[in-house]
């Protein structure tokens, strides 16, 4: 019985690991760029990894699939339409975003909404003037002038990309990082996040429903085993 006990939880220490994993994709179903993150059994494994849009980390993977786009009349606000990822500059080197929600700092340098540099094909770019505008080959120009264009990265194994938290992704060099030469991009608009609310919800309860069963066999076998325990050695 104590191995029966045993077995059932693990599974619910597993599917509490998913459950957490379902309640942070919710929480972040309307934040701007996320990609969904869920987990797996490993005997999903081989054929998760053959599918496209997906990076997988041992027993997780991310769908990198495209959220959905939306206006918002912003002018630095720019989104990507197709694969590809925004290069930043931060104090762990270049990373890769799909957050296209920019704006300026102090000093004229285009940021992210955490307040780290855009790179441009010059560095980070620097946009002092009236009217900033950002074409769909991010070409960006002031003022009517050309300034540079936005560092738009794309992998030779995007498989290898690793959250590096607020929706960031790194890479090692084996990913092979390289420039996209002719990106799409949408201005004065963002990517959503790529979340299927619905689909969690119904996740979540499954999960929830899964739980109490376990807990109800859990309860069960207990019982059973005090009646055996409490009947060895009584006398018939």
């Amino acid at each position: 019985m104590a191995g029966d006990i045993q077995d059932i939880a693990s599974a619910a220490v597993q599917l509490v690991a998913k459950f957490e994993n379902v309640t942070n994709n919710l929480a972040n179903a309307s934040t701007i760029g996320f990609k969904e993150e869920y987990l797996r059994s490993i005997a999903q494994n081989d054929l998760m990894d053959q599918q496209e849009n997906q990076i997988s980390s041992d027993k997780h993977t991310i769908n990198m699939s495209q959220g959905m786009i939306q206006q918002t009349g912003n002018v630095l606000d720019v989104a990507l339409d197709g694969d590809g990822f925004f290069a930043i500059q931060t104090k762990d080197g270049e990373l890769y975003t799909r957050k296209g929600n920019f704006h300026l700092n102090k000093n004229g340098e285009i940021v992210t909404s955490a307040g780290e540099p855009v790179l441009g094909d010059r560095g980070p770019v620097v946009a002092k003037g009236k009217d900033i505008q950002i074409d769909r080959q991010g070409l960006i120009t002031v003022d009517g002038g050309q300034i540079g264009k936005l560092k738009i990265v794309t992998f030779d194994q995007p498989k290898m990309l690793e959250r590096a938290g607020n929706g960031v992704f790194s890479a090692p060099a084996a990913a092979g990082v390289k420039v996209k030469e002719d990106p799409q991009i949408i201005s004065n608009s963002v990517e959503l996040s790529n979340v299927n609310a619905v689909q969690q919800m119904v996740t979540m309860i499954e999960i929830q429903r899964s739980l109490e069963t376990y807990q109800k066999l859990i309860q069960t076998i207990t019982d059973q085993d005090k009646i055996s325990t409490t009947r060895v050695g009584k006398l018939i």
